[in-house]
């Protein structure tokens, strides 16, 4: 059994060799799988990893790759691919996970945002009710965390049925996982260290379709649901072939 899974949906091919340079010290003695999901095969720059070729959304290609490739994995986690991961922080994590069976990892990260936000680098950011989007929702309860960059073990996420892909951007797909995660029992546990960084730019170009992918899809999907009192009951699980019923070509690429 693999220890980790690692999945990236990745279109920028010139990032992707910094992100896997830092997974070996980051991730101690534990063993690791690449998973890369896309429009160019990562091997083609001697990079060790397991490829979909794929035009889908962020959010399917986590899924699929999860479903199809990480089953002989104890864990998954997704990754963006202008991230570099930090010394000894997925150790942490995965040493934390062994330790504690019923829990899910919320990896703590860090990245560009709007002035005064939140930071990543502070548990009080993993709290829903710390976001504005979040706070008028009846169904987001107080106590939930969310989980932008997670960790959890494989058969939890599949028994959960794991990402709605009627989301496209990896963002509140994964509050909702967790939320699902948190309401079937399975407790959050929060990084020691900050786990990694993203080079995200809001106001880069390749930014624009995932800002775009929150405005008009994603977050119109997550308010209509968490606008119901119980918008759980009944519904912590979904099927994990969900992506099957959605476009292969996301429409970014169309």
């Amino acid at each position: 059994m693999i220890d980790l899974a690692i999945v990236v949906p990745s279109i920028r091919s010139h990032k992707i060799n910094r992100l896997f340079s830092s997974i070996a010290e980051s991730i101690g003695n534990y063993s690791y799988k690449f998973i890369v999901c896309g429009p160019y095969d990562p091997k083609d720059q001697g990079i060790e990893c397991e490829y979909i070729h794929t035009m889908a959304s962020p959010n399917k290609c986590v899924q699929q790759a999860t479903v199809e490739l990480a089953q002989d994995c104890e864990f998954i986690k997704w990754s963006t691919d202008d991230a570099i991961y930090f010394k000894d922080a997925l150790k942490e994590m995965i040493d934390d996970l062994y330790a504690n069976p019923k829990h899910f990892g919320i990896c703590k990260y860090t990245e560009d945002g709007p002035p005064g936000y939140p930071s990543g680098k502070d548990d009080i950011y993993y709290y829903a009710k710390t976001h504005g989007d979040m706070q008028r929702l009846i169904g987001v309860k107080d106590h939930y965390l969310i989980g932008p960059v997670s960790m959890y073990r494989v058969n939890d996420f599949m028994n959960l049925g794991g990402l709605e892909c009627s989301y496209e951007h990896i963002n509140m797909s994964t509050h909702d996982l967790a939320f699902r995660a948190q309401e079937s029992g399975i407790r959050p546990i929060i990084s020691r260290s900050i786990l990694m960084h993203c080079d995200s730019d809001p106001k880069a170009a390749e930014h624009i379709p995932l800002h775009n992918a929150y405005v008009q899809n994603d977050y119109p999907v997550f308010r209509n649901k968490y606008s119901q009192p119980e918008p759980l009951k009944d519904k912590l699980v979904i099927d994990p072939y969900n992506y099957k019923n959605y476009e292969d070509v996301w429409r970014r690429f169309k």
